[in-house]
C-alpha cells in the first residue's frame, strides 16, 4: 500500500487540510517558495487562504496572473507539480484536465519517463462522464469521451470514469487498497 507523500491543490482554500487532518494526517500548507519540513506538505500553487488566521500569499485569480506563472518554467510552484508528476503515482480529482499548463507539465514529465524506461510511473484522472460529454449525447458522447481517453493517455494519464460523486471515495480504496 502507497502512502501520501504530497499533495497538490488549484484551490487557495483549506478545505482539503481540513478533511486529511480529521485522518488524523499532519500537514504543512506550501504556499510559497518554503520547505514544509516532515509533514506531507499541501503545494498551493496558486495561492493560499486559509478559513482562520492571516497569512500573507499571492492568490492567483486573474488570466494575467495565471499566465505570469505559465511563463516562468521555474516558478516553484511549476517545479513542485513536475517533480510530483516524475516521481509518483498522481491522481487527478475535481479537475477537467484542460489547463494548458498542467498538460504542458504532464507532456515534460511523460517525455523524462519515456526516457528512462525503468520508470514505473502512471497517473489517473477520475472524470465524470456527463461532465465531460457535457451537452453530447449516445454515439458522440461516447466518441468525445474516447478522444479524451486517447489524449490524456498521449500524456500519460489512465481516465478512471466515475458516473457520481459518491462513487469516488469506493474507486480510490480499490486503487489503493
Amino acid at each position: 500500500k502507497q502512502s501520501l507523500t504530497s499533495v497538490i491543490t488549484y484551490n487557495y482554500d483549506d478545505l482539503i487540510e481540513e478533511g486529511l487532518r480529521r485522518e488524523k494526517l499532519i500537514l504543512a500548507p506550501v504556499f510559497g517558495n518554503q520547505q514544509p519540513g516532515t509533514f506531507i506538505p499541501v503545494y498551493h500553487v496558486h495561492g493560499y487562504l486559509p478559513q482562520e488566521g492571516d497569512v500573507p500569499s499571492n492568490i492567483v485569480l486573474s488570466e494575467r496572473e495565471y499566465h505570469d506563472i505559465y511563463k516562468k518554467a521555474y516558478d516553484w510552484s511549476n517545479v513542485e507539480q513536475l517533480h510530483a508528476m516524475q516521481r509518483s503515482v498522481c491522481f487527478f480529482i475535481g479537475l477537467s484536465m484542460t489547463d494548458p499548463n498542467l498538460r504542458r507539465l504532464l507532456d515534460i514529465a511523460n517525455d523524462n519517463q519515456s526516457n528512462n524506461p525503468s520508470l514505473d510511473i502512471s497517473h489517473f484522472a477520475f472524470l465524470n462522464k456527463a461532465e465531460t460529454a457535457k451537452g453530447l449525447t449516445g454515439k458522440k458522447a461516447e466518441e468525445f469521451c474516447d478522444k479524451i481517453e486517447d489524449m490524456l493517455r498521449g500524456l500519460g494519464v489512465a481516465v478512471v470514469w466515475y458516473k457520481d460523486y459518491p462513487d469516488l471515495p469506493k474507486l480510490l480504496d480499490s486503487m489503493i487498497a
